[in-house]
């Protein structure tokens, strides 16, 4: 840095401690690319640069009063801008964690949900088959539950392929019937 910069840079500082806007805006413009340059080479996100650049220069407009005892210019400024910077990387981390704490609790409460209705559709399932006459809610269980073929029910229970068929439609007409009429109670 040249002589005639390191006595700008003292006149300036002296001024900007009594509160010289004058003096500010030299500092500012003779500061404001390398500022801006060091924050690029550490900050990735374009939006933060602006910002992070603004907030370094108010920082040192509002700390002017104590401004005398800076001794290099340069690095104070770095220095406010490495803390500036790592102060809004930690921001948006806590941000980004908790928007993803935020996401995550959303998804369990969701997938509770759908679990709390899926067992209340399940028990008015169950509650139908239950209103079921015997031989409809023993052919429909072995039909729908234990997967037998129509065949092998009829075997099983010594009547016709025709009567299990004629027992599962009923069931599930009945059983169809009854989820619609009490479906108001269960909440989808």
């Amino acid at each position: 840095m040249s002589v005639a910069i390191l006595h700008n840079e003292k006149e300036w500082l002296a001024m900007l401690q009594n509160g010289s806007e004058q003096a500010f805006d030299q500092i500012v413009n003779h500061y404001k690319m390398l500022v801006r340059s060091f924050i690029a080479r550490h900050v990735r996100r374009t939006d933060w640069i602006d910002e992070i650049t603004n907030d370094v220069f108010m920082q040192l407009w509002i700390q002017r009063e104590t401004i005398a005892k800076i001794d290099d210019l340069n690095k104070y400024l770095f220095v406010l801008c490495k803390n500036r910077a790592i102060n809004v990387m930690k921001a948006e981390l806590r941000d980004a964690t908790r928007n993803h704490n935020w996401y995550y609790q959303q998804a369990v409460q969701e997938e509770s949900e759908r679990d709390l209705q899926m067992e209340s559709s399940l028990q008015l399932v169950d509650d139908a088959i239950n209103t079921l006459p015997d031989r409809q809610r023993e052919v429909w269980i072995l039909s729908r539950r234990k997967k037998l073929t129509y065949d092998q029910i009829a075997d099983a229970l010594h009547i016709g392929r025709e009567s299990v068929k004629s027992h599962i439609q009923a069931a599930n007409q009945s059983i169809k019937k009854y989820v619609l009429h009490h479906s108001e109670t269960v909440t989808f």
